[in-house]
């Protein structure tokens, strides 16, 4: 009895371990960018409340003069385009966003609005264009720069979106979100030696997260740094001390050495 306890809990113990390898490294693009997406859906909601309270704050003089009728009646107009949006009323809410853009074509927050309505409709190509022109007139707003490497990612165009967290990057440095994207990002596209630059700045802030682990030792593999690669196994078994394919691979990376 006890030996067949032994085997049925050897045998889960390597289909753990399987199964973790698996999900790591040989999972589908699709799940790893659904998981990137929905941090930056997260985010990005943060952000609008943000966005919405300061520009509920400025003075009217942002709004290319509109007097403060005209503006009060931009806010309804607005209220009204998001209670459409939501119900799914695409169409109503794109009529009203641009018949107001007619008036205030500059208006971050209706540009906002407009392509957000795009992106639910599934015309990311349409929400390109307008991420690219508020970029234009806000070169420095990183938030707007994680939109489009949303629209970017669900276009498949993953060298484009790394292009624009790169200059997210650049702006904000301590945004570990965007480290973390980039990481990943890199790794899809195979570039290992970006994808190790990323995983080792994210490790930095969170030393014990096992994918980035993970990314970094295969990394180093791939750049036959085994003695690296040996190193970052030992910390993922810090973490899962009964993860028996991370055994054997030592085993194997230790006879190459």
């Amino acid at each position: 009895m006890l030996i067949r306890i032994e085997i049925l809990i050897f045998l889960i113990s390597i289909w753990y371990s399987l199964y973790y390898i698996g999900d790591l490294f040989y999972g589908s693009r699709i799940k790893r960018i659904k998981k990137q997406q929905d941090r930056i859906k997260k985010r990005k909601e943060i952000s609008d409340k943000k966005t919405s309270e300061n520009e509920d704050q400025t003075s009217t003089t942002k709004h290319n003069g509109l007097s403060p009728e005209d503006i009060e009646q931009l806010r309804e107009i607005l209220g009204r385009a998001q209670v459409n949006k939501s119900r799914g009323y695409y169409d109503t809410a794109r009529n009203l966003i641009v018949e107001w853009l007619a008036i205030d074509k500059n208006s971050r927050e209706l540009n906002l609005e407009l392509a957000e309505v795009y992106e639910l409709e599934k015309k990311y190509k349409n929400a390109e264009y307008i991420y690219n022109d508020i970029l234009e007139m806000h070169p420095d707003n990183v938030e707007v720069l994680k939109r489009l490497w949303n629209i970017l990612a669900f276009q498949g165009e993953l060298q484009k979106s790394a292009s624009c967290y790169e200059l997210a990057h650049k702006k904000k440095k301590d945004d570990i979100e965007v480290v973390d994207i980039l990481a990943g990002t890199y790794f899809e596209l195979k570039n290992f030696k970006k994808c190790l630059t990323y995983a080792k700045l994210f490790l930095k802030d969170k030393p014990r997260d096992v994918e980035k682990l993970g990314m970094k030792w295969y990394c180093l593999e791939k750049h036959s740094d085994y003695e690296g690669a040996i190193s970052c196994y030992h910390k993922i078994l810090e973490i899962q001390p009964y993860n028996s394919e991370i055994k054997d691979r030592i085993q194997k990376l230790e006879l190459k050495l």
